[in-house]
């Protein structure tokens, strides 16, 4: 497990993109987000999510089915699943955030390169973590491509291979407390397309 995710104080690692307000999730009450996923225009997966940071306190809801945890610490097989699932999920919603927290990971300036998808240029940066970091996947590399501070698409290269493993854009940001988050992903022919809904957050009482 990597305990610092969601919860770190600092930025272990520089980016070339804002990661204004990873700093401060931990003095939120809640973040609320839906994780979705639609294939060739059917809905395949969806999931609920509210992490409450200072108990660390996860609950996730799938349908009418809802299971609680502590993050970081999940107990017995489900549990187990659930946290590798929101650990995904967070990291879709936020990658500025876990990327910039992870010590384990190396960063490499390309400079400017070409968009994957679509036309123009952006500023690529790729991050690998390493091979024995721990966590679910260790390994694996992103090239991110940013423009303005924020992502616009990257390339996600599982066990850091030289194959891209998923291209998608980064589009519709809003506003989820103190941090900026992409809602809309769409790989390049449009078959794949992973969206996120309700997502809110609260301050702390």
């Amino acid at each position: 497990m990597q305990p610092w995710l969601l919860s770190a104080a600092a930025l272990a690692v520089d980016l070339p993109l804002s990661t204004q307000g990873c700093e401060s999730l931990e003095q939120l009450g809640e973040l609320r987000f839906t994780f979705n996923v639609e294939s060739s225009g059917a809905l395949k997966v969806s999931r609920a999510w509210i992490y409450r940071p200072k108990t660390r306190e996860v609950v996730r809801t799938i349908e009418d089915d809802s299971i609680s945890f502590t993050f970081g610490a999940p107990e017995g097989d489900e549990q187990t699943q659930a946290d590798a699932q929101f650990i995904n999920d967070s990291f879709w919603l936020m990658p500025q955030c876990h990327l910039s927290w992870a010590s384990d990971a190396t960063v490499t300036d390309r400079g400017t390169a070409p968009l994957p998808i679509g036309e123009g240029e952006a500023h690529k940066v790729t991050v690998r973590y390493a091979a024995d970091g721990g966590g679910y996947t260790p390994g694996d590399a992103y090239d991110l491509f940013v423009q303005d501070d924020r992502i616009v698409a990257w390339i996600y290269r599982r066990r850091a291979e030289d194959k891209p493993t998923m291209i998608t854009t980064f589009t519709d940001y809003v506003p989820a407390g103190p941090l900026s988050v992409a809602t809309e992903h769409v790989s390049e022919d449009g078959e794949f397309r992973l969206f996120f809904t309700d997502v809110a957050a609260s301050p702390s009482p």
